[in-house]
């Protein structure tokens, strides 16, 4: 394989599968939903009804998504008074 710009290297092919959850999360709701039973799996005798009716009552808590915006905060803040 070629290594350019690109072309996803060998790191960033070995996060891929860790990477997609953190995007799901940040997703928020919507995006968890979308993803249906890759992160909300039936139960071995859940109907298909029973399971969509859980799928779409569930609701995310995103707290991913709020810690890294403090996160980010807190570093903009930095840079700000540092200049």
């Amino acid at each position: 394989m070629q290594d350019i710009i690109a072309t996803p290297g060998y790191g960033w092919r070995q996060m891929e599968n860790e990477l997609a959850l953190v995007r799901d999360l940040l997703g928020g709701t919507a995006a968890m939903r979308r993803a249906g039973a890759k992160w909300l799996p039936r139960e071995d005798a859940e109907s298909w009804q029973a399971w969509q009716a859980r799928l779409n009552r569930s609701v995310l808590f995103n707290g991913l998504g709020r810690r890294a915006d403090e996160i980010a905060d807190g570093f903009r803040k930095a840079a700000k008074s540092a200049s």
